[in-house]
């Protein structure tokens, strides 16, 4: 079998990268929910056993950091001030096109 160097030569730009993209913005979306969950979780265990404001407060403190951050998270189109604000914190240069 002879395998020339040049016989697998790329083109820059030539392969179908959609199958990452696709599996990159699955593991991108996937963190930020188990973030948001891990600060939620946190923040509930926190203010309920290592504060005197007790369960209640945790609990109300955990609904608002929830909706916050539900809608925080969500996938928005790129043209939205609001992706514009959250790409600032969530993702990478590469990611947002710049």
């Amino acid at each position: 079998m002879d395998i020339s160097p040049h016989q697998f030569d790329p083109e820059h730009g030539s392969m179908d990268i959609s199958q990452q993209r696709g599996t990159y913005h699955t593991l991108g979306v996937g963190l930020r929910y188990s973030v948001l969950l891990a600060v939620v979780t946190g923040s509930f265990l926190i203010i309920t056993f290592c504060t005197a404001a007790g369960w209640v407060a945790g609990f109300w403190v955990a609904l608002i950091e929830t909706a916050l951050g539900l809608y925080l998270a969500k996938d928005r189109p790129k043209a939205s001030w609001q992706s514009e604000v959250v790409n600032l914190v969530v993702t990478t240069s590469a990611e947002s096109g710049q």
